[in-house]
C-alpha cells in the first residue's frame, strides 16, 4: 500500500485535483475520504476562529503542492449552502491561517459520525472509512484499501491517476493530484 498524505485532502473539499470544475464536491468528502484538517507553513502560523478568537498553531508543510482555497475569513471556507458553518464544532469549525482555508481535525470516532473512523494520519485527526482489504470500501465509494494511517491501520482511498486530476499532475508517490504553479488552480484557489 502507498502512504498517503491526508491533510491535502482537507483541502480538496472544494478542489478535487484542481481541475478546473466550478462546482465543489460534496462536503467532508474526498472520493472515500472524509477528511479533517491541517495546512501548510513554515512555522506558527496564526488562525481566526468561528467565534473571532485568534490562536497559533505550529502547522509545519508536508508533502506535494495543492490547490487550496484561500480566504479572509472562517466564512469563507464554508461549503456553498452548509448551514450552520463556521461553528465552533467540528467538521465546520474552519480557520483561516495565513490566507489559507484550515478544517479542524477530528478527535474521536464520534465526530466522524456514521462508518467513520478518526484515524492520526501524518498526525492528523482525519475521519476516515477504515478497511483491512478493497472489499471493505465499496460501501466508501472507493475501490481500493489503499491509505495507512500511522498506526498503520488501513482506509479506503482512490489513488489518482492522469485522468482524474484534470489540469493538475498525479504525484504517484502520495496518489495526489498536485500543482506546480497557479494557472493549474480554479479562480479563489492558491497552489501551495
Amino acid at each position: 500500500m502507498k502512504r498517503t498524505i491526508p491533510w491535502v485532502l482537507s483541502l480538496l473539499l472544494w478542489a478535487p485535483g484542481c481541475s478546473g470544475d466550478d462546482d465543489p464536491p460534496a462536503v467532508g468528502t474526498t472520493g472515500a475520504v472524509t477528511t479533517g484538517a491541517a495546512t501548510e507553513g513554515t512555522g506558527p502560523a496564526s488562525s481566526s476562529g468561528a467565534d473571532g478568537s485568534s490562536s497559533s498553531s505550529g502547522m509545519e508543510p508536508s508533502g506535494p503542492p495543492q490547490c487550496t482555497k484561500m480566504c479572509l475569513f472562517p466564512s469563507d471556507c464554508c461549503p456553498p449552502g452548509a448551514e450552520g458553518c463556521p461553528s465552533s464544532s467540528f467538521p465546520y469549525d474552519f480557520n483561516c491561517v495565513n490566507d489559507l482555508c484550515v478544517q479542524a481535525e477530528c478527535t474521536s470516532d464520534a465526530a466522524c459520525g456514521g462508518d467513520l473512523s478518526c484515524l492520526e494520519i501524518d498526525g492528523v485527526g482525519t475521519c476516515v472509512a477504515g478497511c483491512g482489504s478493497d472489499r471493505d470500501c465499496v460501501d466508501a465509494d472507493a475501490s481500493q484499501c489503499a491509505g495507512v494511517a500511522d498506526d498503520g491501520a488501513g482506509f479506503c482511498f482512490d489513488p489518482c491517476t492522469p485522468s482524474t486530476c484534470g489540469n493538475s499532475d498525479c504525484d504517484e508517490q502520495s496518489g495526489q493530484c498536485t500543482c506546480a504553479s497557479e494557472a493549474q488552480c480554479i479562480v479563489g484557489f492558491e497552489c501551495v
